[in-house]
């Protein structure tokens, strides 16, 4: 099977894992792994070093959103009435940082604060 697929002009894996836990929380986690010429060494297992990138994720933080997340949902909670807020991972990604530059330059009027805990950060 991995001779076959290494045969074509794809030159990245994509491995992606949906966790559903016992409240109906979703966690979805991806990661992409470039150069697919050395991707197929049979030693390497990615599914294994994503569950373990979950795994720490959810028993070392308390945050409900991740990096990869954060700055896309802070333009939904600019646009929405009343306050808004998310735990995310820290330290706060720069996507994030330019994200909250960016909507405080266009929003004057939008008070934004962060809360840095233990394990994670409140906006």
């Amino acid at each position: 099977m991995f001779e076959s697929i290494n045969k074509g002009k794809a030159r990245t894996l994509a491995v992606s894992a949906i966790v559903r836990f016992e409240n109906t929380t979703l966690l979805h986690a991806s990661m992409l792994v470039d150069n697919t010429s050395q991707l197929y060494d049979m030693q390497k297992d990615y599914a294994a070093d994503l569950a373990k990138e979950v795994i720490q994720l959810v028993n070392e933080t308390d945050a409900a959103v991740d990096e990869h997340h954060t700055d896309q949902l802070l333009i939904y909670m600019a646009l929405a009435s009343g306050m808004s807020q998310m735990r995310v991972v820290k330290p706060i990604s720069l996507h994030t940082k330019t994200m909250l530059a960016l909507l405080r330059m266009y929003r004057e009027d939008l008070v934004i604060n962060c809360h840095k805990g233990d394990k994670s950060v409140l906006i």
